[in-house]
C-alpha cells in the first residue's frame, strides 16, 4: 500500500486498504457495459417481436420458444447492471467505515506523537515499569495461571469443574 502523508505523519504501518471496486481496466469495463447494453436491448427488441400478430402468425413455435426463454433474459439483463450496482454501493460503505477507522488511527497516531499532559505522564509511567531488555517481566506462579499447556484442555476443564463444585459445597 502507498502511504500518504498528513502534516508530517505517515499511515504507512496502520493504513486499512479501501475495496476496490473490480481490477479490470477502462476498457474492459467499458466493453461489459456495452455488453450488457446490448443484452438489454435484445431483450426488448426480443419481446417486442413476440408481440408483433404478422410475426406470431409466421413463426408461431419460434415465438413460443422464445416467449418461454424471455423471463429469464429479462432477470438476466436485469441482474447483469445490478449485481455490479450493489457490490459498488456495498464497496462504497465498506471503504467509509475504513475512511473513519483510518482517520481515527492517524488521530491517535498524531497524540502519542505530541501527547497532552496527562497522556505524556501515563507513557512515562509505562516506561518506568518496564523491566530491563525493554520487556516488562511478570512472574507468575501457583494457582494464577488461567491455562497451562502442561495440561490438557479436558484435564484443565475437569479440575476446573472440581473447584467449583468443591466451592459451592463448602469443602476445601
Amino acid at each position: 500500500a502507498e502511504a500518504r502523508k498528513y502534516g508530517g505523519f505517515s499511515t504507512a504501518m496502520a493504513e486499512e486498504e479501501p475495496y476496490v471496486f473490480s481490477l479490470a481496466t477502462q476498457a474492459q469495463r467499458a466493453m461489459a457495459a456495452g455488453l450488457g447494453a446490448l443484452n438489454f436491448v435484445g431483450v426488448v427488441v426480443l419481446g417486442r417481436l413476440c408481440v408483433d400478430p404478422q410475426i406470431v402468425a409466421q413463426k408461431a413455435q419460434l415465438v413460443q420458444a422464445v416467449s418461454a426463454l424471455l423471463p429469464g433474459l429479462s432477470a438476466y439483463a436485469v441482474a447483469f447492471f445490478a449485481i455490479p450496482a450493489l457490490r459498488w454501493a456495498w464497496c462504497q460503505r465498506k471503504n467509509a467505515g475504513i475512511e473513519e477507522r483510518n482517520a481515527a488511527r492517524m488521530d491517535a497516531s498524531k497524540s502519542l506523537m505530541r501527547p497532552g499532559k496527562l497522556l505524556a505522564a501515563k507513557l512515562e509511567a509505562a516506561k518506568r515499569t518496564r523491566g530491563r531488555g525493554g520487556r516488562r517481566r511478570v512472574a507468575s506462579g501457583g494457582d494464577d495461571n488461567v491455562f497451562s499447556s502442561a495440561k490438557s484442555a479436558s484435564d484443565f476443564e475437569a479440575d476446573d469443574f472440581e473447584r467449583r463444585l468443591r466451592e459451592r459445597t463448602g469443602e476445601k
